[in-house]
C-alpha cells in the first residue's frame, strides 16, 4: 500500500516537474518571441520614417530647384555677366538633380537593409516557433 502511494507521489512529482519545465520553456520562448516581434515592429517603423524622410527631402529639393529657376534671368538678356549667371544657375539645377538621384539610391539601400534585417528576424521567429512546437510535442508525450 505504501509503495503504491510512494509510486503515485513520484509520478505526481515527475508530472509537476514536467509541467514546470514546460511552463518555464513556454515563458522563455514567449519572452524571446515578444522581443523578436518588437524588433520587427521597430524595423517597420524605421522603414516608415525613412520613407517619410525621403519624401521630405525630394520635396525640399524640388522647392530649391523652383527657387533657382525663378531667379534665373531670361536668356534674351545676352550680356556676358548674365550669361555666366545663367550657366551658374543651370549648374545648381544639375547639382540639385544629382542630389535627388543620390537620395533615391540612399533611400533604396537603407530600406533594402532594413527589410533584409526584418526578414532575418522573421526567419528566426519561425525557427523559434517550430522548435517550441517540437519541444512542446516532445514534452507532452
Amino acid at each position: 500500500m505504501e509503495e503504491s502511494k510512494l509510486f503515485k507521489n513520484m509520478l505526481d512529482e515527475l508530472e509537476n516537474k514536467g509541467n514546470s519545465a514546460e511552463m518555464l520553456l513556454d515563458s522563455i520562448s514567449e519572452t524571446k518571441m515578444a522581443s523578436l516581434r518588437e524588433a520587427v515592429d521597430e524595423i517597420s517603423e524605421q522603414i516608415k520614417v525613412r520613407e517619410k524622410l525621403h519624401s521630405e527631402m525630394l520635396s525640399d529639393i524640388e522647392k530649391m530647384k523652383n527657387a533657382i529657376s525663378n531667379m534665373m534671368p531670361p536668356d534674351n538678356y545676352a550680356s556676358a555677366e548674365l550669361q555666366r549667371a545663367i550657366v551658374e544657375f543651370r549648374k545648381k539645377l544639375i547639382d540639385a538633380e544629382e542630389i535627388k538621384v543620390q537620395e533615391k539610391l540612399n533611400c533604396f539601400r537603407d530600406i533594402a537593409l532594413l527589410k533584409k534585417e526584418m526578414r532575418e528576424i522573421i526567419q528566426e521567429m519561425r525557427e523559434k516557433e517550430s522548435r517550441a512546437s517540437l519541444l512542446g510535442d516532445i514534452l507532452s508525450k
